[in-house]
């Protein structure tokens, strides 16, 4: 039998991961990541969750958590962005600390009863009775726990907001805002206080039944009889984190221009498809080219970026017709699109050449089954031909966005009249507008449609994949 490298369930990660999230937060500052605390659940569980329902809803929970607390390390350095521009605008974090801590208990309240409950169901329906005892105070105490550290995560952050610091309120006999050392420092000692012992009970419950026999044995025979549903399970969730850096690629290609810069370089986007080709280069020989054409993509689009952000630093786009050292810098611009645009239009090639590929070996049900509703080859039918509009939306971003960067330099030159001259303007003096400026919009929207797309057909890759390998497992 192939065994896992770890356990069915897995109590050294749970311990690990109970570990990073004892420790509280500082607003949306946390000194141990509650991230890495919850991908060490999401780790330790992954498997039982193939044979536990209640295992699966926590799993999923607390992989919406890991996500959002990814967010909020993001949110922490706009945070500080913002901050460093204006160092006023306290009020901000007060802002994300409550809405961080809102939406993460509407998940980890729920996620927490999943995983006792689950726990809660081998004893009762596996007979484990050895199991149950302790969850009568492992439920009220994670849900106090939480509680108080989400609580007093914002908590401080609210006299923050306050406006008391102002000069028309510097005569005020009470500024709230002093209060923020000690109100922070109080809830530091709460939250460390009741983590500690909560960690204390959670460690000692797991240790338990880490030393339990009935359980180590319970877990073994559940393995060797569930062994055909967990190597499916395996396999499909291995598949799934290809598509899933596919996925991260589609996200990174969107085009977000802030003061003429792109905020998402698509060198990001070229990465992910690197790493994608990477991937799948035991399947499909002609990944390696991918790999050479997501290569070039990067390196491309890296360089773009670098001179865009270069011409920017000094010019605008209408300095390019009239200013020789722009045009000059400018035409660097331009050879870098091209290059760009040719590199990824091959990236998409063999993008459908492999998501073609894959279509036919990872989708439809087994041969050896006729209980399809669906033909296979009716099924995949249907899937190359979105392949075919995947390709097809995503040629239109890749080739308009080269255009934009000729049109931009492409300038209506306007002499101020007498009647026009102010303040501002002064007669005779020369005036250059881009001729097509705003056509950024038109980038943006063809790729935010390319990109959706994109996530819905791969989406949907990965249900088809689910069906063939999890969810007919015993009729195929």
């Amino acid at each position: 039998m192939s065994r896992s490298k770890k356990p069915l369930l897995s109590l050294s990660y749970l311990s690990v991961g109970f570990l990073f999230l004892c420790n509280p937060n500082i607003s949306i500052f946390d000194i141990l990541p509650d991230a890495v605390g919850y991908f060490f659940i999401v780790a330790a569980i992954t498997d039982m969750s193939d044979l536990n329902h209640y295992f699966a809803e926590a799993k999923k929970r607390f992989l919406y958590l890991a996500w959002l607390n990814v967010g909020k390390v993001l949110a922490l350095f706009l945070l500080l962005r913002i901050l460093a521009i204006n160092a006023d605008q306290t009020a901000m974090i007060s802002v994300f600390s409550l809405g961080f801590a809102v939406v993460e208990c509407l998940f980890i309240f729920p996620a927490i009863s999943a995983l006792w409950t689950g726990f809660s169901y081998i004893g009762e329906r596996d007979g484990i009775l050895s199991v149950l005892p302790p969850l009568k105070n492992l439920f009220p105490y994670s849900y106090l726990f939480f509680a108080i550290k989400h609580f007093g995560s914002f908590l401080p952050e609210l006299v923050l907001a306050s406006v008391g610091h102002l000069n028309s309120f510097e005569n005020a006999t009470f500024q709230p805002m002093k209060l923020y050392p000690l109100l922070l420092f109080l809830a530091f000692v709460a939250v460390l206080v009741v983590g500690i012992y909560w960690l204390g009970l959670c460690r000692a419950y797991l240790k338990a039944l880490k030393e339990n026999e009935d359980f180590s044995l319970y877990l073994t025979e559940k393995e060797e009889k569930n062994e055909r549903v967990l190597k499916a399970g395996r396999f499909f969730r291995q598949k799934s984190r290809v598509l899933f850096v596919l996925l991260a690629a589609f996200l990174l290609g969107v085009d977000f221009i802030i003061n003429q810069n792109n905020l998402l370089p698509d060198a990001l986007c070229g990465v992910c498809f690197l790493l994608f080709f990477l991937l799948v280069r035991k399947e499909d020989k002609s990944a390696k080219w991918g790999i050479y054409a997501s290569l070039s993509y990067t390196l491309s689009s890296l360089a773009f970026s670098i001179f865009q952000y270069i011409y920017t630093l000094s010019y605008d786009y209408t300095a390019a017709s009239y200013v020789r050292k722009a045009a000059r810098l400018y035409s660097f611009i331009k050879v870098s699109a091209v290059w760009e645009a040719v590199s990824l239009a091959f990236v998409l090639l063999l993008l459908y050449r492999v998501l073609s590929l894959w279509i036919n070996k990872h989708t439809g049900l087994s041969l050896e089954t006729e209980q399809s509703v669906f033909t296979p080859s009716a099924l995949q039918r249907e899937l190359r031909k979105k392949n075919k509009i995947l390709l097809t939306l995503g040629f239109l971003p890749a080739l308009f966005h080269v255009i934009e960067v000729f049109l931009l330099s492409i300038t209506l030159r306007h002499i101020v009249t007498e009647e026009e001259a102010n303040a501002f303007y002064h007669e005779g003096q020369v005036l250059y507008f881009s001729r097509f400026e705003g056509s950024f919009w038109i980038t943006l929207v063809l790729s935010l449609i390319w990109i959706v797309y994109g996530l819905l057909f791969i989406l949907r890759l990965r249900e088809e994949m689910r069906m063939k390998y999890c969810d007919f497992i015993d009729n195929t």
